[in-house]
């Protein structure tokens, strides 16, 4: 399951990567989305996360369809200001599939300001974690990109690896 919040995302290509010992079909690419048309393609896409649509992210965020758009193929998930509830609506995308290994790639254009936080990354549809965050973009700090693994010990039921990489050019 690949999701991204609060991005814009002109092009993603998903591709199953072929694991060290070679096993047919492990190098087919599965998902090409170029966004074209006027709308979100529903066969591929859930607006929303998988466990339900205008959801809460978190303390600060509702995440509803009317704010993922698709025009002059590009997607925009926009994020719009707080409602009578004091949370920001902004807009999510999920794919359908799920696959167990999974190449990633994407073209975006992260937004800038204060108190946005643009991410791409991997989920399971049930339980969390695990998650692997690909990229997450802190608006403040336009000239990095984090990483980050969520999972589960026998001991924990969440821990995390997190690592901030700056990448010099600004990415807004």
């Amino acid at each position: 399951l690949l999701t991204g919040c609060g991005l814009l995302k002109p092009t993603a290509n998903f591709a199953q990567i072929a694991p060290k010992s070679p096993v047919s079909g492990y190098n087919n690419l599965v998902l090409n989305e170029e966004f074209s048309g006027n709308k979100l393609d529903t066969t591929r896409w859930i607006s929303g996360f998988p466990w339900g649509t205008c959801q809460t992210g978190n303390d600060y965020t509702d995440y509803c369809p009317n704010n993922v758009k698709v025009a002059n193929g590009m997607l925009e998930l926009a994020v719009t200001a707080p409602g009578s509830n004091g949370k920001t609506k902004g807009g999510v995308i999920s794919t359908r599939q799920i696959w167990n290994y999974v190449y990633a790639e994407a073209s975006i254009k992260m937004p800038p300001g204060d108190g946005l936080w643009a991410n791409f990354w991997t989920d399971r549809p049930k339980a969390w974690p695990p998650e692997i965050d690909i990229a997450e973009y802190i608006g403040s700090v336009p000239t990095a990109i984090n990483f980050a693994s969520h999972y589960s010990t026998p001991t924990s039921s969440h821990e995390y690896v997190y690592h901030r990489h700056p990448v010099g050019a600004n990415l807004s």
